[in-house]
Protein backbone atom coordinates (compact mmCIF):
# COMPACT_ATOMS: atom_id res chain seq x y z
CA UNK A 1 0.00 0.00 0.00
CA UNK A 2 1.11 3.27 -1.01
CA UNK A 3 2.04 6.12 1.58
CA UNK A 4 -0.84 8.70 -0.16
CA UNK A 5 -3.35 5.62 0.28
CA UNK A 6 -2.38 5.26 4.05
CA UNK A 7 -2.34 9.31 4.33
CA UNK A 8 -6.11 9.06 3.25
CA UNK A 9 -7.21 6.29 5.28
CA UNK A 10 -5.89 8.07 8.40
CA UNK A 11 -7.22 10.83 7.50
CA UNK A 12 -10.86 9.47 6.92
CA UNK A 13 -10.95 8.02 10.56
CA UNK A 14 -8.83 10.38 12.28
CA UNK A 15 -11.15 13.96 12.68
CA UNK A 16 -8.57 15.91 14.35
CA UNK A 17 -5.88 15.44 11.71
CA UNK A 18 -8.11 16.15 9.18
CA UNK A 19 -8.88 19.79 10.61
CA UNK A 20 -5.24 20.21 10.81
CA UNK A 21 -4.54 19.54 7.53
CA UNK A 22 -7.15 21.52 6.14
CA UNK A 23 -5.76 24.62 8.89
CA UNK A 24 -2.24 23.89 7.03
CA UNK A 25 -3.22 23.93 3.67
CA UNK A 26 -5.61 26.72 4.12
CA UNK A 27 -2.44 28.81 5.43
CA UNK A 28 -0.77 28.33 2.80
CA UNK A 29 -2.72 29.13 -0.02
CA UNK A 30 -3.72 32.49 2.09
CA UNK A 31 0.28 33.05 1.99
CA UNK A 32 1.26 31.61 -0.99
CA UNK A 33 0.25 34.54 -4.00
CA UNK A 34 0.76 32.20 -6.92
CA UNK A 35 -1.70 29.07 -5.77
CA UNK A 36 -4.52 31.49 -5.04
CA UNK A 37 -3.96 33.06 -8.33
CA UNK A 38 -4.00 29.61 -9.73
CA UNK A 39 -7.67 28.83 -7.50
CA UNK A 40 -9.45 32.25 -8.49
CA UNK A 41 -8.43 31.31 -12.31
CA UNK A 42 -9.82 27.95 -11.89
CA UNK A 43 -12.95 29.42 -10.21
CA UNK A 44 -13.32 32.47 -12.65
CA UNK A 45 -13.52 29.45 -15.45
CA UNK A 46 -16.57 27.66 -13.94
CA UNK A 47 -18.16 31.10 -13.33
CA UNK A 48 -20.25 32.15 -16.19
CA UNK A 49 -20.40 35.59 -17.35
CA UNK A 50 -23.22 38.27 -17.71
CA UNK A 51 -23.06 37.54 -21.43
CA UNK A 52 -23.25 33.80 -20.75
CA UNK A 53 -26.23 34.25 -18.52
CA UNK A 54 -28.10 36.76 -20.91
CA UNK A 55 -27.50 34.40 -23.83
CA UNK A 56 -28.62 31.24 -21.98
CA UNK A 57 -31.83 33.11 -20.78
CA UNK A 58 -32.16 34.40 -24.17
CA UNK A 59 -32.09 31.28 -25.04
CA UNK A 60 -34.68 29.78 -22.72
CA UNK A 61 -37.23 32.68 -23.28
CA UNK A 62 -36.93 31.53 -27.28
CA UNK A 63 -37.60 28.10 -26.26
CA UNK A 64 -40.43 28.96 -23.71
CA UNK A 65 -41.59 31.08 -26.26
CA UNK A 66 -42.18 27.78 -28.66
CA UNK A 67 -43.00 25.47 -26.11
CA UNK A 68 -45.96 28.12 -25.44
CA UNK A 69 -46.58 28.67 -28.96
CA UNK A 70 -46.93 24.94 -29.56
CA UNK A 71 -48.83 24.70 -26.48
CA UNK A 72 -51.18 26.85 -27.86
CA UNK A 73 -51.31 25.23 -31.36
CA UNK A 74 -52.31 21.92 -29.47
CA UNK A 75 -54.96 23.82 -26.99
CA UNK A 76 -56.71 25.01 -30.43
CA UNK A 77 -56.63 21.40 -32.29
CA UNK A 78 -58.09 20.36 -29.03
CA UNK A 79 -60.40 23.09 -28.26
CA UNK A 80 -61.73 22.91 -31.94
CA UNK A 81 -61.97 18.82 -31.59
CA UNK A 82 -64.38 19.90 -28.48
CA UNK A 83 -66.24 21.72 -30.06
CA UNK A 84 -66.68 19.73 -33.21
CA UNK A 85 -67.35 16.75 -30.84
CA UNK A 86 -70.12 19.46 -29.12
CA UNK A 87 -71.87 20.09 -31.98
CA UNK A 88 -71.89 16.91 -33.32
CA UNK A 89 -73.10 15.11 -29.69
CA UNK A 90 -75.80 18.56 -29.71
CA UNK A 91 -77.05 18.26 -32.95
CA UNK A 92 -77.60 14.37 -32.39
CA UNK A 93 -79.65 15.08 -28.58
CA UNK A 94 -81.78 17.71 -30.77
CA UNK A 95 -82.03 15.13 -33.56
CA UNK A 96 -83.49 12.71 -30.66
CA UNK A 97 -85.72 15.23 -29.14
CA UNK A 98 -87.32 15.88 -32.40
CA UNK A 99 -88.19 12.48 -32.69
CA UNK A 100 -89.44 12.44 -29.71
CA UNK A 101 -91.62 15.25 -30.17
CA UNK A 102 -92.86 13.69 -33.44
CA UNK A 103 -93.59 10.34 -31.59
CA UNK A 104 -95.66 12.24 -28.70
CA UNK A 105 -97.40 13.88 -31.39
CA UNK A 106 -98.75 11.06 -33.14
CA UNK A 107 -99.11 9.77 -29.76
CA UNK A 108 -101.62 12.10 -28.32
CA UNK A 109 -102.89 13.22 -31.78
CA UNK A 110 -104.38 9.39 -31.58
CA UNK A 111 -105.03 9.58 -28.17
CA UNK A 112 -107.06 12.61 -29.09
CA UNK A 113 -108.82 11.46 -32.19
CA UNK A 114 -109.66 8.11 -30.00
CA UNK A 115 -111.16 10.23 -27.52
CA UNK A 116 -112.92 12.10 -30.13
CA UNK A 117 -114.55 9.19 -31.48
CA UNK A 118 -115.42 7.99 -27.79
CA UNK A 119 -117.27 11.79 -27.77
CA UNK A 120 -119.00 11.56 -30.76
CA UNK A 121 -120.75 8.01 -30.30
CA UNK A 122 -121.73 9.08 -26.66
CA UNK A 123 -122.85 12.71 -28.09
CA UNK A 124 -124.77 10.20 -30.69
CA UNK A 125 -126.30 8.08 -28.01
CA UNK A 126 -127.25 11.05 -25.63
CA UNK A 127 -128.97 12.72 -28.79
CA UNK A 128 -130.67 9.31 -29.81
CA UNK A 129 -131.88 8.94 -26.17
CA UNK A 130 -132.60 12.87 -26.25
CA UNK A 131 -134.44 12.46 -29.24
CA UNK A 132 -136.62 9.83 -27.85
CA UNK A 133 -137.20 11.67 -24.71
CA UNK A 134 -138.11 14.63 -26.51
CA UNK A 135 -140.73 12.56 -29.18
CA UNK A 136 -141.94 11.39 -25.92
CA UNK A 137 -142.37 14.22 -24.43
CA UNK A 138 -144.53 15.99 -27.66
CA UNK A 139 -146.71 12.97 -27.63
CA UNK A 140 -147.09 13.55 -23.90
CA UNK A 141 -147.99 17.04 -25.01
CA UNK A 142 -150.27 16.61 -27.88
CA UNK A 143 -151.81 14.02 -25.64
CA UNK A 144 -152.21 16.81 -22.98
CA UNK A 145 -154.25 19.32 -25.13
CA UNK A 146 -156.35 16.67 -26.55
CA UNK A 147 -157.36 15.87 -22.97
CA UNK A 148 -158.09 20.04 -22.34
CA UNK A 149 -159.52 20.08 -25.18
CA UNK A 150 -161.91 17.31 -24.22
CA UNK A 151 -161.90 18.98 -20.84
CA UNK A 152 -162.94 22.35 -21.94
CA UNK A 153 -165.90 21.19 -23.98
CA UNK A 154 -166.55 18.64 -21.15
CA UNK A 155 -166.49 22.30 -18.61
CA UNK A 156 -168.51 24.44 -21.70
CA UNK A 157 -171.44 21.55 -21.96
CA UNK A 158 -171.15 21.04 -17.80
CA UNK A 159 -171.83 25.24 -17.32
CA UNK A 160 -174.59 25.02 -19.99
CA UNK A 161 -175.97 22.02 -18.45
CA UNK A 162 -175.31 23.96 -14.87
CA UNK A 163 -177.14 27.32 -16.47
CA UNK A 164 -179.75 25.59 -17.55
CA UNK A 165 -180.53 23.60 -14.73
CA UNK A 166 -180.05 26.23 -12.23
CA UNK A 167 -181.67 29.42 -13.97
CA UNK A 168 -185.47 28.18 -13.87
CA UNK A 169 -184.43 27.71 -10.21
CA UNK A 170 -183.08 31.01 -9.84
CA UNK A 171 -185.57 32.51 -11.52
CA UNK A 172 -188.60 31.41 -8.97
CA UNK A 173 -186.30 31.89 -6.10
CA UNK A 174 -185.48 35.48 -7.36
CA UNK A 175 -189.51 35.77 -8.28
CA UNK A 176 -190.40 34.91 -5.00
CA UNK A 177 -188.21 36.95 -3.17
CA UNK A 178 -189.29 39.90 -5.35
CA UNK A 179 -193.05 39.12 -4.38
CA UNK A 180 -191.94 39.32 -0.57
CA UNK A 181 -190.31 42.18 -1.09
CA UNK A 182 -193.21 43.68 -2.55
CA UNK A 183 -195.74 42.51 -0.46
CA UNK A 184 -193.73 43.46 2.55
CA UNK A 185 -193.45 47.27 0.83
CA UNK A 186 -197.23 47.75 0.07
CA UNK A 187 -198.30 45.74 3.30
CA UNK A 188 -199.98 43.04 1.75
CA UNK A 189 -200.30 39.87 3.86
CA UNK A 190 -197.25 37.16 3.25
CA UNK A 191 -199.16 33.77 3.00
Amino acid sequence: MSIARQLVEELSRDEEARGMLVEQLITHIVKDRRVRRLMLTAIVRDIATRDDVRREAESVREELKREIENTRGELRREIESVRSELRKEIEDVRSELRKDIESVKGELKKEIESVRSELKKEIGDVRSELKGDIDGLRKDILDLRDRVSRLEGQMALFVRLFIAFNVPILVGVIGTLLLLLWRAMVGAPVP
